[in-house]
Order: C-alpha cells, then sequence, then structure tokens
C-alpha cells in the first residue's frame, strides 16, 4: 500500500512541475518567435540571417534576453530609435516572470 503512495506522490510533484515548464516554455517560444519577426522585418542588413540563427538556436530564456540588443539594433535601422526602444520594452515584458527581477533593474546615474 505504502508503494503507491510515494509514486502517486512523486508523480503529482513532477506533474505539476511540468505544467510549470510547459508553460515557460511555450512563453519562451512565443519571445522566440516575436523576436525572429522584428529581425526578418529588415531585409536590407546584411546580418539578419545570423541574428536570426543566434535566436532560433538559443538554449533557454536568459540566452534570448541577451539577444535583445542586437534585435534593438534592427530595430533602430527600420524603425528609429524611439519606436525602437518602445518595442523592445514590448518585447522585454514578456520575460517578467521568466528572469530573476534584478534583471529588469535599470541603472541609476552616479549623481543619485
Amino acid at each position: 500500500m505504502g508503494t503507491h503512495f510515494i509514486p502517486s506522490s512523486i508523480q503529482g510533484l513532477f506533474g505539476g512541475f511540468a505544467v510549470k515548464v510547459s508553460r515557460a516554455e511555450q512563453r519562451t517560444e512565443q519571445i522566440r518567435q516575436l523576436m525572429v519577426a522584428c529581425v526578418k522585418a529588415d531585409v536590407c542588413r546584411s546580418d539578419v540571417p545570423y541574428i536570426e540563427r543566434r535566436l532560433l538556436s538559443a538554449r533557454d530564456v536568459e540566452a534570448l534576453w541577451y539577444l535583445r540588443g542586437d534585435v534593438l539594433a534592427v530595430l533602430c535601422d527600420i524603425h528609429g530609435e524611439y519606436l525602437a526602444r518602445q518595442k523592445l520594452d514590448e518585447i522585454t515584458s514578456m520575460f517578467s516572470g521568466l528572469l530573476p527581477r534584478s534583471m529588469f533593474s535599470k541603472p541609476r546615474s552616479l549623481g543619485n
């Protein structure tokens, strides 16, 4: 009787974890696809295929986080810096809950 309790408890623990991982993976894939779409919008840049490959091969959400600068550079060429930063802010907000909050902090000026 005890042997059935332990596996079902473990299964319950891992089953709950699998759902959370699945949602995180789904959100990560949504971020990836949006970033790829932003990059593919600029067909004039010669580095777009390279950036696209890096986005598609990024192993996790943290790797995508660090590729935002590449996406921003492409968006700046397409839309200008102001609109590019607005679009990047949208993308950045999608990372909320997937990464530690400390990664979202903005640097303060040395005068404050």
